[in-house]
């Protein structure tokens, strides 16, 4: 299956491009049964990754990864019961951890 987004970003098979043409990826993702399932990864459009984490039948589990596009880690999510139970630390440009921030149902029940 092969359709462009509103964004005219390619998507086929588990892989998504910025553009086709030059092969940059923008996603890349697996599925089992047509829920994601398994590692995902997200790109800058200079092809360093900009978000890694894992899917389990379609929900987050474990770590979460964001980066920014220096390389630099900008939070890590940590998944305790998918999304209604997580938390997150923010850190800054030289990756001390800055707030830890607790979720329950998408709202912050604790912030640090």
């Amino acid at each position: 299956v092969h359709f462009r987004n509103s964004e005219n970003i390619l998507r086929s098979n588990g892989v998504e491009y910025f553009d086709s043409r030059n092969g940059v990826i923008a996603e890349k993702w697996s599925s089992v049964g047509g829920l994601t399932d398994g590692t995902y990864e997200k790109y800058f459009p200079n092809g360093n990754t900009k978000l890694l984490g894992q899917y389990e039948t379609g929900t987050e589990i474990g770590e979460w990864i964001y980066y920014r596009e220096d390389k630099s880690i900008e939070k890590k999510r940590h998944y305790v019961d998918g999304w209604r139970e997580y938390f997150e630390e923010i850190f800054d440009v030289n990756e001390n951890i800055v707030e830890t921030i607790c979720y329950l149902k998408d709202q912050v029940i604790n912030r640090q």
